[in-house]
């Protein structure tokens, strides 16, 4: 009977390690999941804010040629007008 009591303690003191030892382990997985989460929305917005940047970029360079292109056309609709 002592016996049995006293496998029976190491049994439950076994299986709250293993309780233990398996919240450690998911809390580890959870957190290695919320990191690669973290990293993808970091992913994710760094490229969104790639793309905004190489918008704001190519708007950047398109605008002054559409401007120059306009003072072009000013400046010939001006010369045939004064002709």
């Amino acid at each position: 009977i002592f016996l049995a009591i006293i496998l029976s303690q190491v049994y439950s003191h076994a299986y709250i390690v293993t309780s233990i030892f398996l919240q450690v382990y998911y809390r580890e997985y959870f957190l290695t999941s919320l990191s690669w989460q973290i990293y993808s929305h970091k992913y994710i917005l760094a490229s969104i804010f790639g793309q905004v940047y190489s918008c704001k970029n190519i708007v950047t360079i398109i605008l002054p040629r559409v401007y120059s292109h306009k003072y072009i056309l000013t400046s010939i609709f001006w010369q045939v007008y004064s002709h």
